[in-house]
Formats: structure tokens, sequence, C-alpha cells
């Protein structure tokens, strides 16, 4: 019962909310990794395992760092249309004669 509660809880919170909580379960996995560091490497049994290790971190950081460019290129593109949407004509904006500057 508790995946139907769960499933009507991402419904209702949209996909912000699924974002959010997915971030922050990828902090938490990042959190628990970082403490792992020392004992992960150091007790890499050969240099074979040591490289796959840091080959699946660089795997992961070229996602995330993919990841952000395109939260920044989408953010920066929604930026850009607000702002030219300010630039429009007053008589663009609004088809009402009565939200018209006076001539």
């Amino acid at each position: 019962m508790r995946g139907r509660n769960y499933r009507g809880q991402v419904l209702r919170e949209g996909r912000e909310g699924k974002w959010l909580r997915d971030l922050r379960v990828i902090a938490h996995m990042l959190r628990g990794l970082l403490k792992e560091v020392p004992r992960s490497l150091d007790q890499a049994s050969s240099i074979l395992n040591e490289r796959i290790l840091l080959t699946a971190f660089e795997e992961s950081k070229e996602l995330f760092m993919k990841f952000e460019k395109e939260i920044r290129r989408f953010d920066h593109d929604e930026l850009h249309k607000r702002a030219t949407s300010h630039l429009e004509p007053l008589s663009a904006r609004s088809p009402n004669p009565a939200d018209q500057p006076d001539p």
C-alpha cells in the first residue's frame, strides 16, 4: 500500500518534487562515498580495481557536468526569454485598449 501513497505523493509534487528528492538522494550517496574514499582505494586489491573505481568516478563526473551544463543552458535561455519579453512594445503585450498608454 505504501507504493500507491508514494506514487500519489510524487504526482502531487510534480516533476520539481521528484527532482528535489532525486538530487537529495544523489547528495546523500556522494556524502557516503566521500567517507569511503580512503578505505575503498586503500583496500583496492589491485591497480586494475583502482582503475575501475576511478573510471566509474570519471564517468559519473562527466555525466554530472553535462547535467549542470544543461540546467545552466536552460536557465540562461529562460532568463534571456524573460528579459527580452520585457522589451516588447506595450502594444504587443495586451490587446486591450485600456492597457495601452495614451499617445
